[in-house]
């Protein structure tokens, strides 16, 4: 049984400028004096809200092209209507046949000149202009009007997205989040809400990256479509990756010796051991023995295209990133003692989580002691050119500035008052 959330996302900015050109529409129509309904204004100006600004121009114009061709279809029905099928005494069933074929020939006019992508919202403007049509006014008279308010409503729309209130850019600082900490929800996906204010951020030009835990295929399960211009750090400083170019730009791995020996000291029947490798910016898994009891584990990690599952022995001539572990908790506990008893467990960094979806098992991460966070995030200071850097997390000793993982768009307010301040600040 789902339950349902008691948790309400804060009103953007978004919610703020649809209720405005609304009432905007509203105060014009009163200013003029009509006293009729502005229903094809309002839509158009909403119409014309986007939640990036690189979409404005472009949405615009797909809407006006689809404006057009819905009030040229919808006007030569009208045309046939009036002038040729009520002077016939045709019945309703012609009428709702005209109707219908007005559709077709909407969304296709809009495909044949090559504007596809505004077949729907000329479809849509065609459907209101034949539905509201009253018997006693002209079609031409009714069809220009309607096309004028909706194109104003456009208008409308692009000037209150334009609004903003006036911020300067820190341009000389990399801002770095602590993505596991502070921008993640429950299920590890980042809020929608989040998502469209970080990608404002980066479009505005804000140099920002995330350090995480997660690899390359799970960050971007985790950070979903933020268009990362950064460099960002991967499992837990680890790998420095460089999502616009698909490339890995650092990496700390262990030697081949030394995974070997780990994993001879690790080798029991009721563990998953794999072990990662990075090779021409491809991530391949390699493994050879997975327990009954983990084997559904082992196919969700596998459903990602990020990772290349390889059920072979580990090449002699390759260097792990690092070593993967899995099993019950009481395995895990034991793996660990082993570890400890070899000298192993603080010779490395050694990472333990469990998993979410499956209870009583959780796994292991074994890198190399080079794969330090803070060394890392100074190597992603050097790679990105920048003088100065500001980190964001939910632990003060860590981090330069502190923000409770518990509200996850506090992150945003942070990045934010520090990438953008108020001019006047």
């Amino acid at each position: 049984m789902h339950k349902l959330k008691s948790h309400f996302p804060r009103i953007g900015a978004r919610i703020v400028k649809s209720a405005f050109a609304v009432g905007l529409c509203l105060f014009i129509y009163q200013l003029f004096g009509r006293d009729d309904i502005p229903f094809f204004l309002v839509i158009a100006a909403l119409q014309g809200l986007q939640p990036y600004q690189r979409e404005v121009k472009e949405v615009a114009v797909r809407n006006v092209i689809g404006t057009l061709i819905g009030a040229g279809c919808s006007l030569l029905i009208l045309i046939i209507e009036i002038f040729v099928l009520r002077p016939m005494g045709a019945s309703d069933f012609w009428f709702s046949f005209f109707i219908t074929i007005g559709v077709a020939v909407a969304l296709y006019s809009a495909v044949v000149l090559g504007h596809g992508e505004s077949a729907y919202f000329s479809a849509v403007v065609y459907l209101c202009i034949i539905m509201v049509h009253l018997d006693n006014q002209s079609p031409f008279g009714y069809v220009f009007q309607r096309l004028f308010e909706t194109l104003c409503g456009i208008g409308i729309g692009m000037a209150v997205n334009e609004i903003h209130v006036p911020r300067r850019k820190v341009k000389d600082t990399l801002f770095v989040a602590a993505l596991d900490d502070v921008l993640h929800s429950e299920s590890s996906i980042l809020p929608e809400y989040s998502k469209v204010e970080l990608n404002r951020l980066l479009d505005d030009g804000v140099r920002l990256s995330v350090i995480t835990q997660h690899s390359s295929a799970s960050f971007w399960q985790a950070a979903g479509t933020i268009r990362f211009k950064m460099p960002v750090i991967l499992l837990d400083g680890a790998v420095m990756y460089n999502p616009e170019e698909k490339r890995y730009l650092s990496k700390k791995e262990l030697t081949h010796g030394e995974a070997v020996r780990i994993m001879k000291v690790l080798d029991d029947p009721e563990l998953g051991l794999l072990q990662s490798a990075i090779i021409d910016n491809s991530v391949l898994v390699f493994h050879q023995h997975i327990p009954e009891h983990l084997r559904a584990v082992n196919e969700d990690m596998r459903l990602t295209p990020y990772r290349n599952y390889l059920n072979l022995p580990f090449p002699d001539n390759l260097n792990p990133v690092y070593i993967f572990c899995m099993g019950t908790e009481e395995k895990l506990d034991e793996a660990c003692e082993t570890l400890r008893v070899h000298g192993i467990y603080d010779q490395y960094k050694i990472m333990r989580y469990s998993f979410q979806k499956h209870p009583g098992l959780g796994y292991l991460r074994i890198f190399s002691k080079d794969a330090d966070r803070q060394k890392m995030l100074e190597e992603l200071r050097h790679v990105c050119g920048m003088e100065k850097l500001l980190t964001f997390g939910n632990n003060p000793d860590m981090y330069d500035v502190c923000v409770r993982a518990a509200e996850g768009e506090s992150i945003l307010k942070a990045i934010k008052d520090k990438a953008e301040p108020f001019i006047w600040w």
